[in-house]
């Protein structure tokens, strides 16, 4: 995937994911992967290499704890999703006698450098843990409606000034990984929950995307169009149907947060260089990469159904 990335010349931040439950073997192998990617990547101007545990219910402790070491001793960023859905809280608190964020500050695991994706359920002592900790938290309000897993409590992030960014989470659960679907969907959702037609308003929406993202994701120079910040822009057509009439480019917002569609990008830069031009990526071939991922999409098909029948 980072090679991927590279070739395309697109941005990344990539977890290496970390899980034992399979044993110790599982643990050792996953690590000195995690290990390698950091050490080849944490020179490129592109690719910043992370570390993933996957979750304090496949996590062994041995495992949380290496993971923190191996954050702090390369000055990287640990990406892992806790409270998804209530089983998973229960299962945790009768497992470890307290609740999933309580358990990874008891450990030492929580910290500024953790990005924790979901948080669905958090009880307030875990609020105060997480603000005291200043580890960041991912919305993800697309998956969560489709796995119905529960929603964040966005207004209690928010009270705290928790650092709070939005996530697709993956295509497994989310099927399109569209960004500006997924800004629209968290504006009017709260407003739903809240009963409050003005509660999020559009800019602030956009920011979790934007500036809060690139905070979580360890970058103070990314998120704004400003000087000394790096060249990553996107460009959208606002003569599109769907984005007219637009009264005042000043009023901008809205019209991004409610109105705006992917397919109105028209051209995007990445690290100063034109990535898409004229909505035709210009870095790899598009048409041969659809054609290899559908043939391997069947070749994995057959591999499982294969598999399944063997069983």
């Amino acid at each position: 995937v980072a090679e991927a990335c590279e070739e395309a010349k697109i941005r990344a931040t990539l977890s290496t994911p970390l899980l034992d439950v399979l044993g110790p073997e599982q643990r050792g192998k996953l690590i000195s992967d995690g290990e390698a990617l950091i050490k080849r990547y944490k020179k490129s101007e592109l690719v910043k290499p992370f570390l993933g545990p996957h979750a304090p219910y496949t996590c062994s402790e041995e495992l949380l704890i290496k993971a923190g070491e191996l954050a702090d001793k390369h000055d990287t960023k640990l990406h892992i999703h806790v409270s998804e859905t209530k089983e998973e809280v229960e299962n945790i608190k009768k497992e470890k006698g307290r609740a999933p964020f309580e358990y990874l500050e008891s450990i030492g695991f929580l910290s500024e450098r953790v990005i924790a994706a979901h948080a669905n359920y958090v009880n307030e002592k875990e609020l105060e843990i997480i603000k005291q900790c200043n580890a960041s938290i991912v919305h993800n309000p697309v998956s969560n409606l489709k796995l119905a897993t529960g929603i964040a409590p966005v207004n209690d992030y928010l009270k705290r000034g928790i650092n709070l960014a939005l996530g697709t989470d993956s295509a497994a659960s989310n099927n399109n990984l569209d960004m500006f679907e997924t800004i629209k969907l968290c504006a009017l959702l709260h407003k739903g929950i809240n009963l409050d037609p003005v509660f999020l308003k559009a800019e602030e929406v956009l920011n979790f995307a934007l500036v809060n993202a690139a905070k979580a994701l360890g970058y103070s120079n990314l998120g704004k169009i400003k000087q000394d910040y790096l060249a990553d822009i996107i460009m959208l057509d606002l003569s599109s149907i769907n984005m007219t009439p637009l009264f005042s480019k000043e009023k901008i917002y809205p019209h991004l947060a409610y109105a705006a569609k992917s397919s109105d990008v028209v051209n995007v830069i990445v690290n100063g260089n034109i990535v898409v031009e004229n909505r035709e990526i210009k870095t790899i071939d598009e048409e041969k990469v659809k054609e290899n991922a559908g043939k391997k999409a069947k070749e994995l098909l057959s591999e499982l159904l294969s598999e399944s029948e063997k069983e």
